[in-house]
């Protein structure tokens, strides 16, 4: 199975709002972070979109390293590279101790995707497993 991920962030390199990590199994994360922006594309474009409540930092991770350990060994697909990096932040602990995962990382940077509700994490993710599984059926 594969995994694909996508985040919102407060303008460029800013702080994370969301994320989502989809599977080819149907199994679906999803997390708000933070409701608030201090970009105005980010607080028209983003902010309105969010499905959910901002939840801790420390929810944030529980939640994700329990997602990603249900898929210990998959490969994970992002459309760029920023995805990776708030990723990676996540699962690092403060004093740099990591959750225990363990992924493949693939960057696609090429895919044209066509999301249902651009600008939401978890569209955005489908949108990009979508055009990945097309992407591998056309070649």
């Amino acid at each position: 199975m594969t995994l694909f991920i996508d985040c919102e962030f407060d303008g460029f390199g800013g702080p994370l709002i969301s994320m989502a990590i989809v599977s080819t199994d149907g199994d679906e994360w999803y997390q708000v972070l933070t409701d608030q922006a201090k970009d105005p594309w980010v607080k028209e474009n983003v902010l309105p979109k969010l499905y959910g409540l901002p939840i801790s930092e420390q929810g944030f991770r529980e939640s994700l390293a329990s997602f990603l350990r249900k898929h210990r060994g998959e490969t994970i697909v992002a459309d760029f590279p920023c995805d990776f990096r708030y990723l990676l932040e996540k699962v690092t602990m403060p004093g740099g101790v990591c959750l225990n995962v363990e992924l493949d990382m693939r960057l696609i940077y090429s895919l044209t995707t066509n999301p249902e509700c651009p600008h939401y994490a978890l569209s955005d993710a489908r949108a990009l497993m979508k055009a990945y599984m097309a992407n591998r059926e056309a070649a």
